[in-house]
């Protein structure tokens, strides 16, 4: 998870600590000042310039949503447009306003707020020193992070009004001839369709890669759980714990707000 950014003699400045250390000035994971942890203030460069990195991904996502958005906007000043029956323009309407639904942060700022908690959280996570009894390993490294099944359900909650959303604008699109002449790729909005999958999605692409920055494709292309489920697994030396990933985040210093 953090192998690029873990202690080496000679390598990065702020990497994390090389011995787990107490420290009092943490200001982004603040639950791990005066005990035991593996942060120390120098990681905390790292650990706010990959938390950008994750909003803007979000934003980006929006983003892309927009831009198909006013792609299908400018079907209404061609001839499609002119020559269609008044049932194609009601369905071009409706998509129209679909789009709007989803991108009105009265719908989606909930929703992309606790995601930042949740990436949050797994800054933070590299802080923990007891960090193996809650993860499960594989022959070549961490294959899961046992994230509690609270973080799960909460995120649902917080996401589950712009899923209906996402789910409207799917369909608005595909009822529409003409909004199906937009040039632009439609945004892969997938992983908020049910609980699930958003629950798989932000394990996949964010607990098993909070500091990783590859493109959004390579993202998007992490394997589904069945197939990790697959792999054989080392037995667990330790006894298992869950990982609250939404409460750590929530008890961080990092500026979770999504306007």
């Amino acid at each position: 998870l953090f192998e690029t950014h873990w202690f080496s003699r000679g390598g990065a400045e702020h990497a994390f600590a090389e011995e787990p250390s107490v420290h009092s000035d943490l200001r982004f994971c603040p639950a791990y000042n005066n005990r035991v942890s593996c942060c120390q203030q120098a990681t905390e460069k790292e650990q706010a310039l990959h938390f950008d990195y994750w909003r803007q991904i979000f934003i980006a996502k929006l983003e892309r949503v927009k831009i198909s958005m006013k792609a299908t906007a400018a079907i209404e000043d061609q001839g499609a447009f002119t020559g269609a029956t008044p049932a194609d323009r009601l369905q071009f309407r409706r998509a129209l306003e679909a789009y709007a639904a989803a991108l009105d942060p009265a719908n989606h700022a909930r929703c992309f707020a606790t995601l930042l908690s949740y990436v949050a959280g797994m800054m933070c996570f590299g802080c923990m020193p007891e960090w193996r009894e809650r993860v499960q390993m594989g022959i070549r490294g961490v294959v899961r992070i046992r994230i509690a099944e609270t973080t799960c359900t909460e995120l649902w909650a917080c996401c589950e009004g712009f899923s209906g959303r996402v789910r409207a604008l799917r369909q608005a699109v595909l009822d529409s001839q003409l909004a199906t002449q937009q040039p632009t790729p439609l945004e892969n909005l997938a992983m908020f369709h049910d609980q699930q999958s958003l629950c798989d999605w932000t394990h996949d692409a964010i607990a098993l890669h909070p500091f990783n920055t590859p493109g959004e494709a390579e993202k998007e292309a992490t394997p589904p759980m069945a197939a990790m489920g697959r792999r054989r697994l080392e037995q667990q030396p330790v006894a298992a714990k869950e990982y609250d990933a939404l409460k750590a985040g929530r008890g961080s210093g990092f500026d979770m707000s999504w306007a």
